[in-house]
């Protein structure tokens, strides 16, 4: 039988995480230590990193999943429902018309890496990006002009909390927070480190977004079913 080595508690008790445990992936938020046993056989200590950064997360793997960190904390979201990517793309495709079509910016969707600090590397649903020099092959360097987050079970309390924190601190002008339940959009524009509501609408209004002349959302367009739905008559209910 071959000799169980020694555990990394017995050999590095300082390196176990304390506190809640917290969401860590094979290769991603580790650093190498290297230690030795009593018989001078050299060993190699996995041990979570402190803090995460952007090096981390280009390590992630491509399992469907979507991976963020947001002041070096790992948050991982499952993947978003059908419900929740019919609402994005509708809504992306009037930004496009608006943003794209003249010119004055450029709309992006997830996954698309927002790196905002070093510990803050996102992927927002939708976002819109009015400064060239922000595009990198690495993905936006920077706060984009808009934000967008669409409202999903897994994500409806960190949406409207943290990342709305963050975002507003890290100097995103503009935040759009999307809730298909509810029917409704919200746009925040940020005020003094924190935002605020400068519009919102519901069900089938038109929405006039303040501060880009001549935006205006069709919100009813967000929730319609679609065409192959109203054919089957199969009609998916938003938290589906």
């Amino acid at each position: 039988m071959s000799e169980q080595l020694p555990s990394v508690t017995e050999i590095r008790p300082h390196l176990q995480p304390k506190g809640p445990a917290r969401v860590w992936l094979p290769g991603v938020g580790r650093r190498m230590d290297r230690a030795y046993d009593q018989a001078g056989r050299d060993l190699v200590i996995m041990a979570l990193k402190e803090k995460l950064d952007y090096s981390d997360l280009a390590r992630s793997p491509d399992d469907g999943l979507r991976y963020e960190i947001l002041e070096g904390e790992l948050l991982v979201t499952p993947a978003p429902s059908l419900v929740h990517q019919r609402v994005s793309k509708r809504l992306q495709r009037q930004l496009e018309v608006y943003f794209e079509a003249g010119g004055g910016g450029e709309v992006f969707a997830a996954p698309a890496d927002v790196i905002l600090t070093l510990h803050d590397v996102v992927e927002p649903d939708l976002l819109v990006v009015t400064d060239a020099s922000q595009l990198s092959r690495r993905g936006v360097e920077g706060p984009p002009a808009l934000v967008v987050e669409i409202l999903s079970p897994s994500t409806r309390d960190r949406d409207q909390t943290l990342k709305a924190r963050r975002y507003a601190e890290l100097g995103v002008p503009h935040y759009w927070i999307v809730d298909p339940d509810a029917r409704r959009l919200v746009c925040h524009r940020a005020e003094a480190g924190r935002y605020v509501a400068s519009a919102e609408a519901e069900g089938d209004a038109m929405l006039e977004v303040p501060g880009w002349p001549g935006l205006t959302i069709a919100i009813g367009e967000l929730w319609k079913p679609s065409p192959l739905e109203r054919r089957s008559g199969l009609i998916a209910t938003p938290g589906s």
